[in-house]
């Protein structure tokens, strides 16, 4: 039976959210990855429980982007959730589902599912990277150093830190929202901004290496 990239993920303590607006911010930030990925989706990211997703995807490097995306656009969005992901290389034994994830089978589906709820008893971990590679040590533990360091950022930071994602480097987000460099320079040192491309860079070399 053929294996492929499953990415499932659901909301951290969904439940204590409004759940009205979670379902709209959530909507929004999946249909945002199906756009942005659409010829790398092989079946696209569906919501199945509501704050659940799973899909298909083409490949590793995909995976690890989607959720850079996810990430970074809840905090554009200023979202005040967290997700917990989980990417499989695992057998799917029905035909891919190009429409919508849902109706298909196969023991990947079923152990990414495991691992979801594994991992909502591991408190210090919001991604798991699950292959048959030398590489899924170094993966794991580099995005657990991601997570460290996104997850101390508070949400009333997330105007500033969204800013500066988008201009990378804090003359230019001092000029975009006329604030004071040294400024700037000071809050971009205390969001550990360096630290984070820094990471990004080291996940995005490990996801291509063979």
């Amino acid at each position: 039976m053929p294996n492929y990239y499953i990415i499932m993920a659901d909301v951290v303590h969904s439940g204590e959210h409004n759940g009205s607006q979670l379902m709209d911010s959530f909507k929004e930030i999946v249909n945002s990855v199906n756009s942005a990925y659409e010829s790398e989706i092989l079946s696209p990211l569906t919501i199945t429980w509501g704050d659940e997703f799973q899909g298909v995807i083409s490949s590793l490097e995909v995976g690890i982007s989607i959720i850079f995306h996810l990430e970074e656009e809840m905090i554009h969005q200023g979202a005040d959730y967290k997700l917990r992901y989980v990417l499989l290389y695992g057998e799917i034994e029905t035909s891919i589902n190009t429409t919508v994830a849902y109706e298909m089978l196969g023991s990947g589906l079923t152990d990414a599912r495991k691992k979801i709820e594994r991992l909502k008893s591991q408190n210090n971990e919001r991604i798991l990277i699950s292959i048959p590679s030398d590489l899924r040590i170094p993966l794991n533990k580099s995005l657990l150093i991601y997570t460290r360091l996104i997850d101390g950022w508070k949400y009333s930071d997330f105007p500033l830190i969204s800013a500066f994602i988008k201009a990378i480097g804090y003359k230019a987000v001092a000029e975009n929202l006329g604030k004071d460099r040294s400024l700037m320079w000071r809050r971009s040192k205390s969001l550990r901004m360096d630290d984070y491309f820094d990471i990004k860079y080291v996940i995005d070399y490990l996801k291509t290496s063979k």
